[in-house]
């Protein structure tokens, strides 16, 4: 019980301010970005040429968006027409000179 509650309060101090975060659902991936001061938020995404889509405030602090599941694909956002790039785990650099996130899926 002890290594559990350790376990937990290390994973709460890691990831409690993360302002990024995925969510695997049956029908999408549901990207988190957290951006409370932001009046608007988009993301771009390499699997439709990166055209922009829109993220949705999800509550004060979140915006959220829908991707689609199974495919690889590299993204970055715009916070009130500002690029910006979250903390992930994955980037690779551009053909401009900036980075981008990469997703991919677990297999």
């Amino acid at each position: 019980m002890q290594t559990l509650r350790i376990l937990l309060i290390f994973i709460l101090a890691f990831t409690g301010c993360a302002s990024h975060f995925q969510s695997d659902k049956p029908e999408a991936i549901l990207f988190y970005l957290r951006k409370p001061k932001a009046n608007q938020v988009q993301i771009a995404a390499s699997y439709n040429g990166f055209t922009l889509q829109a993220a949705k405030r999800h509550n004060v602090n979140l915006w959220i968006t829908r991707m689609p599941k199974g495919i690889d694909f590299s993204y970055f956002y715009l916070v009130d027409g500002i690029f910006f790039l979250p903390d992930c785990a994955l980037m690779e650099k551009d053909d401009f000179g900036q980075a981008n996130c990469v997703f991919s899926p677990m297999p």
